[in-house]
């Protein structure tokens, strides 16, 4: 059998990005890398003798996942390519080839320049840079390039100054180069578990599908994939002007169609971030903010952080409406006050909450802790 089900794996060990492939019915899973390139040649081993479910823990793994063959070696350059162009660091590695022990120091271990897949990284609300793609892949170095990549769910209707989709993508690109906006880098800075963050990769747009249900997956408005220390992280971030969180949770489940899987997954998501079904108090939450923190505890699942993030991230100008912000800010303190072990917990702007867990359940995960914290950024006219 010629095709193989692929899932990336970033950084499995430092400076390297490793790409597996499932073998079907032989439980085994395999890893390739490049090692050379002149002449470029993709080559194979079984290096990671990880299980199918412990890639799944890893990485995005979907049933109807692209399947490229592993002998289209010609696609697989390409793949290789773009990543050098995306994460090279290409002073740091011909500086560290200049260093280099000569002989056989360390000579199975050492790689050429062009081969050193380092990701560029910042330190939070530094001016260093990391990429900004799509979840295709397409780096994103400009306000246009967002649009163009990563359209909001809405497109042109939602991406016009002033509004949060636009002034999210202004904010992490308004010196020409990717950059952390100040307030989040203060927020993250306010939790000793995420002081320290470095941002590895971020991704607008990025779509996490929460069960079996069918319908749309979530899609986030930004997703940072990091680490604090040795720890991998992911942040979560769910932009808004004076946007509503949509619709009630009651309102949702009233609207729904005959037929409609929407009322199982609200009872599920409830089940595992709130530990109980819906009642006459979380009827009155916020939709979006359940999927939204149900979708990043999965997220950082899928891509093996070991602490998430949840961040709502407010713009505010002449065109927003205070009573509307007002409105929003009031419906996210409910949400979190409503969440386990956080009644009577006061939302303050700017900070990060304590550490919980949720109930968890068949798709969202028990065993990660999540922060939750929300910043405003005042565009000043």
């Amino acid at each position: 059998m010629a095709n193989r089900q692929l899932v990336y794996v970033p950084k499995i060990e430092p400076d390297t990005f490793l790409f597996f492939y499932f073998r079907g019915g032989t439980g085994r899973s395999y890893s390739f890398r490049d090692y050379r390139w002149d002449p470029p040649k993709v080559t194979y081993a079984e290096t990671y003798p990880y299980s199918a479910n412990e890639i799944q823990l890893m990485a995005r793994w979907h049933f109807d996942a692209e399947v490229i063959p592993t002998d289209n070696v010609s696609y697989w350059q390409e793949k290789i390519r773009t990543l050098n162009q995306r994460y090279l660091q290409k002073e740091t590695a011909i500086k560290r080839d200049a260093e280099a022990p000569t002989g056989n120091q360390d000579s199975g271990r050492h790689q050429p320049a062009h081969l050193a897949l380092q990701p560029m990284t910042q330190s939070s609300g530094s001016s260093s840079t990391f990429p900004i793609s799509s979840q295709a892949g397409k780096q994103i170095r400009s306000v246009d390039d967002w649009f163009r990549y990563a359209p909001p769910k809405m497109g042109s209707l939602h991406w016009k100054d002033g509004r949060s989709a636009k002034e999210l993508a202004k904010a992490w690109l308004k010196t020409g180069v990717p950059r952390m906006p100040d307030e989040l880098g203060s927020l993250l800075r306010s939790q000793p578990l995420t002081a320290g963050f470095v941002v590895e990769t971020a991704i607008p747009e990025k779509t996490t599908v929460l069960d079996r249900f069918g319908g749309e997956p979530r899609n986030h408005d930004l997703v940072l994939l990091g680490h604090v220390g040795g720890r991998r992280v992911l942040v979560a971030v769910e932009a808004k002007a004076d946007e509503s969180f949509g619709r009630l949770i009651s309102e949702e489940l009233a609207g729904a169609k005959p037929g409609s899987r929407v009322p199982d997954r609200i009872a599920l998501l409830s089940q595992s971030i709130f530990g109980r079904p819906i009642d006459a108090r979380l009827g009155n939450l916020r939709y979006q903010l359940l999927h939204g923190l149900a979708s990043t505890l999965i997220e950082a699942k899928i891509q093996a952080a070991s602490l998430a993030v949840f961040v709502v991230h407010e713009f505010v100008s002449s065109q927003t409406s205070p009573t509307k912000v007002a409105c929003n800010d009031a419906d996210f303190a409910e949400f979190v006050s409503s969440l386990p072990g956080m009644n009577g917990v006061i939302v303050t702007a700017g900070k990060l909450t304590e550490a919980i867990t949720v109930p968890g359940g068949q798709y969202v995960p028990d065993h990660i802790p999540v922060l939750i914290g929300s910043v405003v950024s005042d565009l000043g006219w």
